[in-house]
């Protein structure tokens, strides 16, 4: 009895003990999820908190740019100053771009959020690409009374990358470098670190002296949200995305960002990216006017002069550098071409350097100059009238000073309006300030301008004129740009037609969406007049027929004509060329074939769906040589299997596949004919 009962009070105690330890241990593991809880509550407090202050500053930078341009366009249209209307217009134009930058920066990374930022690998310039960076970026900070340092060396004619992204990470970094320098410099300089048949890792840096960045904040710099200091951000505002986006466009692009600074001295930003080479000949192709000439450089800040001397070599210059002209006065001769640099926070210096000039009689006299425009006065006693070039030197501003043939590459120069081809433009857009936008640029074109309010309107003229290309708005109410193109697509004078569409989708799905739909190409708004006259001439460039003779041709021939292969139409629709004519027929017949052997079992199906796919590609391909009774054909059943794609429609199909193999037969004797 005894030993029962203690064998059950010993079970007891190791029940209580269990439990004691069970206890204990789920105590310990409420501890620490309790502990979990905190720093998660913390973190979410923190980052509500960050949030809350991001959105603050949004309201402040997102108004600030806006009051401006309000308040400054209400004084533009009560105002007749002529003088204080530039300066409004001015400060219109800066609050739009600050405004511009801070939308896209939010854009882009709501995009990176989503995982839908891509890149769009092209072949590109870097000489180009680096030297319009500089271009842009040099007159803001010598607004800002800054200097802007350029020092590129060496590089391949041509990469394969993203140029529109390598181009928005640098702007961000200089513009960050810009925004918190108030005395010295900002930098741009670029170098191979290594280099193959197939690949060039670049390393771009970005360097200022500005106020610099603690070693604690550097940590904080590339997280979304985050600004440093709250009482420095009274004076640097910004949407604290501008960071996080160029890191994170450097890791899409296989590179990396790094950063060195010291508080009170300056930072600097070193992004490597590796590129594809797409042309390994290197782009320092001397300039032929000045290949082993002697060249003389004048200037008091070294790393200024280091720059401009690499400039040179590249150039084809034999060069020697001096602080100033009394050192270098033996090195000057009749044959010296004299590079004096004229920096704006020397300028009180300006008059006593120019006069020094008179010491020497070289070549030619270049000054480098940035701040106001040295003044025409202080040359009175310089023998040699001198070039003036705003800083910084590039390869491209070298190319003036060779003579006015060689003044500038095409490739470079401001995309003209003047050389487009002489076509027949429509432009849909539902917003009237974005049509008068385009209308302004084309002016002085031989672009003929026609416009469209909305989709309706749009096509009812396209039901009336043939246009060479369509600009395509696609957000407008009612019916939108892919509804408005489709209903292009089958008038008879606009089957064929470009349509580019004009969107601020730039997401890749969407745009192959917009080509899935029928539309041919796509701007992204807002439009730039680069890329305008770059789609013009990519889509219209063998435009050289006068349009309103051909179209009329073109179009009594489709109504006249009811063979099965119309010659005059094929070699108009040729650029009347007979020769690309028979090329592209022999590629349209065997085309045919393909398209015999997917649509006859396609004929009674139960869904009209692929057959209606095939069909609308067909007529396609027929608008661009001389089949009328199968364009014809082709039209109607696609309309018919449009309007009624449950009913069967054997009988047009089977028409349609006889027309089809009577060409296919047709074909090689009419060939033969022709080529007699």
């Amino acid at each position: 009895m005894y030993a029962i009962v203690d064998k059950n009070q010993y079970e007891l105690k190791l029940e209580v003990t269990q439990a004691k330890a069970d206890a204990e241990n789920n105590f310990f593991i409420i501890e620490e999820q309790n502990v979990h809880l905190d720093i998660a509550r913390k973190d979410a407090v923190k980052a509500s908190e960050v949030k809350s202050q991001f959105l603050a500053n949004m309201s402040h930078e997102i108004r600030t740019p806006l009051n401006s341009i309000v308040g400054f366009s209400k004084e533009l249209e009560a105002g007749n100053n002529p003088a204080e209307r530039d300066e409004h217009v001015k400060i219109i134009n800066s609050a739009a771009t600050d405004l511009l930058t801070i939308v896209n920066d939010i854009l882009d990374f709501s995009k990176m959020e989503a995982g839908q930022l891509t890149l769009n690998q092209r072949p590109f310039s870097p000489k180009e690409l680096f030297e319009d960076i500089a271009a842009t970026m040099s007159k803001t900070a010598h607004l800002k009374q800054l200097e802007f340092l350029y020092d590129v060396g060496d590089l391949p004619n041509l990469l394969l990358g993203d140029s529109f992204k390598v181009k928005q990470l640098l702007t961000n970094l200089i513009s960050n470098a810009l925004k918190f320098t108030n005395y010295g410099f900002v930098g741009l300089s670029v170098k191979v670190l290594e280099t193959s048949d197939e690949q060039a890792i670049l390393e771009m840096q970005v360097k200022d002296s500005g106020i610099g960045i603690s070693q604690d904040d550097i940590n904080k710099i590339f997280k979304a949200f985050h600004q440093l200091d709250d009482d420095l951000n009274r004076s640097y505002q910004g949407t604290g995305l501008g960071l996080v986006i160029c890191q994170e466009l450097a890791h899409m692009m296989d590179g990396k960002v790094e950063v060195t600074s010291t508080p009170t001295v300056g930072s600097k930003f070193t992004i490597t990216i590796p590129f594809k080479v797409e042309d390994e000949a290197y782009g320092s192709e001397h300039l032929s006017s000045f290949v082993k000439k002697n060249a003389v450089v004048i200037d008091k800040w070294g790393e200024s002069r280091r720059s401009i001397v690499k400039q040179l070599l590249l150039a084809g210059f034999d060069v020697a550098s001096f602080e100033t002209l009394k050192i270098a006065v033996q090195h000057v001769h009749s044959n010296t071409y004299v590079f004096m640099t004229l920096p704006q926070k020397y300028i009180n210096f300006r008059a006593k350097w120019l006069n020094e000039l008179s010491m020497v009689n070289p070549a030619a006299i270049t000054l480098l100059y940035s701040g106001p425009v040295p003044s025409s006065q202080l040359f009175g006693h310089v023998n040699t009238l001198p070039y003036m070039l705003r800083l910084p030197l590039t390869a491209r501003k070298l190319e003036f000073l060779e003579g006015p043939s060689s003044k500038t590459h095409q490739s470079n120069a401001r995309p003209s309006v003047i050389n487009l081809p002489p076509v027949r433009m429509l432009a849909v857009d539902d917003m009237e300030l974005n049509l008068r936008l385009i209308e302004t640029w084309l002016k002085n074109s031989p672009v003929t301008l026609d416009l469209a309010y909305d989709g309706p309107s749009a096509i009812q003229k396209c039901e009336q004129i043939e246009y060479d290309i369509i600009l395509m708005d696609i957000q407008m109410p009612n019916m939108d740009g892919i509804q408005t193109s489709k209903h292009i697509r089958k008038t008879t004078y606009n089957i064929g037609t470009p349509i580019v569409a004009v969107t601020a989708h730039a997401l890749s799905e969407e745009k192959q969406n917009f080509l899935n739909n029928g539309l041919d190409d796509f701007l992204s708004k807002p439009i730039k007049l680069p890329e305008l006259v770059r789609i013009v001439n990519q889509w219209c460039e063998d435009t050289h027929v006068p349009k309103q003779t051909l179209n009329e041709e073109v179009v009594e021939i489709c109504e006249l004509s009811q063979d099965s292969i119309d010659w005059r139409l094929a070699v108009s629709r040729s650029n009347n060329s007979e020769n690309l004519a028979i090329s592209f027929m022999d590629e349209f017949v065997e085309h045919l074939k393909i398209q015999l052997s997917i649509l006859e079992p396609l004929k009674g199906q139960e869904s009209n769906e692929q057959l209606l796919a095939n069909i609308h590609k067909l007529h396609g391909a027929c608008c661009y040589t001389g089949v009328p009774k199968l364009q014809t054909y082709c039209h109607d059943l696609e309309v018919l299997l449009k309007q009624s794609p449950q009913l069967s429609h054997d009988d047009q199909t089977s028409e349609l596949l006889m027309e089809i193999q009577h060409i296919v037969n047709e074909w090689p004797k009419r060939k033969l004919r022709i080529c007699r």
